[in-house]
């Protein structure tokens, strides 16, 4: 992890977001499709979500559809329509642009027609894991979360990609945590010695399996047979890696308090409490004034 030509840190624990479906195969088959057929498109997975929705919004019984909230999952679908949270500059918003409000009505849509009611204090996991959901938009923790332990052979599941969007592609943001050296370290070398061995792929191996972290970003570990063959959300993942779109970050460094309101403006967007217009203005303007800020 280099800026201006220096080394600062070492790619601790990559991922490329929410670019991922988890499913359970047996909703999906009562509700008579395949996740091949659902993953089609988006707009097949709409209908395949709907398919598998029981019950009317506030009073569902099963859920088709779970959508990822946050930035980084919104901007995943953002992307895939050929869109953006902001510009590469990280000061103006795009979320208006025509391809983010082509994604925002797909989430929109999803949200109110096949997924729990946003904002209701659902645990998604527990539902998942009760066979009461039957696809959510999906990262790599969903290997293990909930995962065969909570799921305890109740029913078939498995992970695969977010379709293409009208873009052509999967939408995705790549993650890294990075780590590295304080300049304040009275042991450097020895400091130096310990990231080596947390990098080093026999290390990352255990830790990858164990759910200690992600993958480091390096190819010995990425393609490591064990890891590719254990982790479902990996496997899935690892084509993407390598052609996956930046992190893109406030030019205010204000990401924490922009994806926390976020969420926030966009909620009533996503019940239907607001119509996606006047929802967006409002939004928009809350949005902007956090760009717009002084550096944190």
């Amino acid at each position: 992890m280099r800026y201006q030509g220096k080394l600062f840190g070492m790619p601790w624990g990559s991922h490329c977001q929410n670019c991922l479906v988890m499913y359970n195969e047996d909703l999906l088959k009562e509700a008579g499709v395949t996740i091949e057929q659902a993953t089609a498109s988006y707009d097949a997975l709409y209908e395949a979500a709907k398919k598998a929705t029981k019950g009317a919004a506030g009073s569902r019984t099963q859920f088709g559809f779970l959508p990822a909230g946050g930035q980084t999952a919104l901007n995943c679908n953002l992307r895939a329509f050929g869109g953006e949270t902001y510009d590469a500059a990280g000061k103006k918003l795009l979320m208006n642009d025509p391809a983010a409000i082509e994604a925002i009505k797909w989430t929109q849509k999803m949200w109110k027609d096949t997924a729990p009611v946003f904002g209701s204090g659902f645990n998604g996991d527990e539902l998942f894991a009760t066979g009461k959901i039957a696809m959510v938009q999906a990262g790599y923790p969903n290997h293990f979360v909930p995962g065969e332990k909570a799921i305890a052979g109740k029913f078939k599941w498995g992970i695969t990609l977010m379709p293409k969007g009208p873009k052509g592609i999967v939408g995705t943001q790549f993650t890294v945590n990075g780590i590295t050296i304080s300049s304040a370290s009275k042991q450097p070398d020895a400091t130096w010695e310990y990231m080596k061995f947390m990098m080093d792929p026999v290390t990352q191996e255990e830790i990858v399996l164990n759910n200690g972290g992600r993958p480091a970003a390096r190819k010995a570990v990425l393609d490591n047979p064990k890891i590719m063959s254990t982790v479902t959300s990996h496997k899935a993942m690892r084509p993407l890696y390598d052609t996956a779109l930046g992190w893109p970050s406030p030019a205010n460094s204000r990401w924490p308090e922009f994806t926390t309101a976020l969420d926030q403006v966009m909620g009533p967007i996503w019940t239907g409490a607001i119509e996606l217009e006047p929802g967006m203005k409002a939004a928009t303007v809350k949005l902007q004034e956090i760009l717009d800020k002084p550096k944190s």
